[in-house]
């Protein structure tokens, strides 16, 4: 492909003396370079694809680093990587001490904000508007979101407070695909496609605007009588504008890949000084066939053949979809199963109750508080709500997981997905923190499964057997190699005990436990004994493992979540208070976030992977 226009680019300044016609070609550069890129590495392809040309005209337009960008969500913030000089990296996109995926303002001076999950970014870019004036400096604060990022209650609650500060010049460029990462969902989707399609209203309003703005022959009387007639005209034909009755400028819908035009309005944008939406549309996946096709599996994709498509999303079965598949098994003999996710019904494995039973599937859009809440409301009702969600994403529900739920013990079943270490998505996403939060909730009970028969287990016990609240935690990806060592314990939803009469006793939960097993076979090789205890159930802690643990000389317990709070600390404090005196180790995440990487070097880098666990416990008995 030709890339001489995309080779000679290395910072924003190089853009802004381009002709629009070499900025298309650019765009064209940067599409490509993208699409063969992300076929190597993978990454979020069909995003980043859909705001080449907005970029571009910011870029343009405006003076990064001084004017700030916030990126909604961060996904779609490749070609901005790109124009500020970080196109050199993407060998090593999303991969350890590579780029990140996300803006990271530790990374470039001219990311702005770090952003992993949605709806952030209009509160963010306003904050920095009203700090930036508070110093008198001058500058422009920008914020890039979609409409997916909508369906939460943070953009509200900026423009709520935006709309009536008319000294901010904050602007809002507010992409309108359709999508997140599955179709939107919900009214005010529905709202803004109206916007979209009402082009009688926009042609009379510019019309009129012209007029208004033109003519030096008019009297102040009848430009006032036409000024109302414009806003007569917009009550009836198009029934009023979201954004105008909160007090904000709007222009659009605008091509969003038209550059000329997008770098016209945006040069307009500057010159409003009161704050503004810019409404654009644009395609997700733009410029690449299959991502235009199918923008949910292109959304974030793993590395794949970019003449064919063809991807290395394998077939076989994960944590999600074995979940999913019980719930909608769960649901054909239980009427009162509901499956809720919050935009992630393919990332949860909730397309079969979708599609076995539609009437009590529930998309709530990326709206995690309201789907927790909501989970209560049907839980009052009778029914027996299961949220299927991400572990770091239920993060943004937890005042409402203390206040809705637990307070009242609602019969609510948290399927809490991408528990533990995550990898390539980085600090934003990794699912390390639901085990220390979650424990100290009362009336809530938590297990923490390491394989797919344990998950089913887990989930049935909780809907025939639970009136309160209930985590059940998981994974990304498959289970490991299944194993018989401790396949004749009893209690297999509260924990499984290898007694081995040994002084050493290993303890942990969820996956690690396949590396614990590993571990354990090359030490007893080395003529060491040691006793594994398996935890299922977390909490409550049952007294059983009290007193297994009172047993021992020495503990380690190995736990693939953060340390403070975790059920390391946990079970330690509860066990010394029985009397346990001896040698207690915790090996877990140490007060810090979790970088970017491959998982297998992240455990490795924590501690988790079997060659660790080995030398851990080796170094004590040498």
């Amino acid at each position: 492909m030709n890339k001489n226009i995309l080779d000679n680019i290395n910072s924003p300044e190089d853009i802004k003396k381009m002709n629009f016609e070499n900025l298309d070609k650019l765009a064209e550069d940067i599409r490509e370079f993208l699409i063969y890129s992300i076929s190597k590495t993978g990454g979020h392809l069909a995003s980043n694809l859909g705001v080449v040309d907005i970029t571009l005209a910011m870029h343009y337009v405006f003076d990064s680093p001084k004017d700030k960008f916030v990126f909604d969500v961060g996904h779609q913030c490749y070609t901005h990587k790109i124009l500020t000089g970080r196109k050199g990296l993407f060998d090593n996109l999303r991969k350890s001490g590579g780029l990140s995926g996300f803006p990271k303002p530790s990374e470039s001076i001219h990311d702005a904000f770090i952003a992993g999950h949605s709806s952030t970014s209009i509160s963010a870019a306003y904050g920095m508007d009203v700090g930036y004036r508070l110093q008198k400096k001058d500058m422009y604060s920008v914020a890039l979101i979609g409409d997916g990022a909508f369906t939460g209650g943070m953009p509200f609650e900026a423009l709520n407070n935006i709309g009536r500060d008319d000294d901010s010049n904050v602007i809002i460029i507010f992409n309108n695909n359709n999508m997140s990462i599955s179709p939107n969902v919900g009214s005010f989707s529905k709202y803004m496609t109206g916007i979209r399609s009402n082009q009688s209203y926009l042609n009379i309003k510019k019309s009129l605007e012209n007029i208004l703005g033109n003519s030096k022959f008019l009297g102040k009387k009848i430009k006032t009588t036409l000024s109302n007639s414009k806003n007569l005209i917009k009550d009836i034909v198009y029934n009023r504008n979201f954004f105008e009755d909160m007090g904000l400028n709007y222009i659009g819908p605008i091509d969003g890949h038209n550059i000329a035009h997008l770098v016209s309005i945006l040069n307009y944008a500057k010159q409003v000084n009161k704050p503004i939406v810019i409404h654009i549309e644009t395609t997700k996946g733009k410029g690449y066939e299959y991502a235009e096709q199918d923008p949910v599996l292109f959304h974030g994709i793993p590395k794949f053949d970019k003449t064919t498509g063809d991807s290395d999303i394998s077939n076989c079965d994960s944590f999600s979809i074995v979940v999913g598949k019980e719930i909608k098994n769960i649901a054909d003999r239980n009427p009162k199963i509901c499956g809720i996710t919050a935009a992630m019904t393919l990332g949860t494995g909730l397309q079969f109750l979708k599609e076995s039973h539609p009437n009590r599937f529930f998309d709530v859009g990326i709206a995690e508080q309201h789907g927790t809440t909501f989970c209560g409301g049907l839980s009052s009702s009778g029914m027996i709500p299961i949220f299927c969600v991400y572990s770091t994403f239920l993060q943004r529900g937890f005042d409402q997981l203390i206040h809705d739920i637990c307070i009242d013990k609602k019969r609510v079943i948290f399927a809490v997905d991408r528990a533990g270490i995550v990898g390539d998505d980085g600090e934003t996403h990794q699912g390390i923190f639901d085990v220390s939060y979650g424990l100290m909730i009362p009336n809530i009970t938590i297990f923490s499964p390491s394989n797919y028969q344990e998950c089913k287990d887990c989930l049935n016990f909780a809907v025939d057997n639970m009136e309160s609240p209930v985590i059940i935690r998981y994974p990304k990806g498959s289970q490991g190699k299944i194993n018989t060592y401790l396949e004749n314990q009893t209690s297999s939803i509260n924990y499984k005990y290898m007694d081995n009469n040994s002084n050493i006793l290993v303890v942990c939960y969820g996956r690690i436990f396949d590396n614990v097993l590993k571990a354990y076979e090359f030490i007893c090789g080395e003529g060491i004994s040691i006793s594994i205890l398996k935890i299922i159930k977390l909490k409550p802690v049952e007294d059983d493992i009290l007193n297994i643990i009172c047993k021992y000389k020495k503990v380690f317990f190995f736990e693939e979540g953060i340390q403070s709070g975790g059920l390391g600390e946990h079970i330690l404090y509860k066990s010394f208070k029985i009397g346990f005196r001896g040698f207690y180790k915790i090996i877990a995440i140490e007060d810090s976030f979790v970088e970017q990487g491959d998982i297998n070097f992240l455990f490795k880098k924590f501690g988790f992977d079997a060659e660790s666990i080995c030398k851990t416990i080796l170094n004590e008995e040498r």
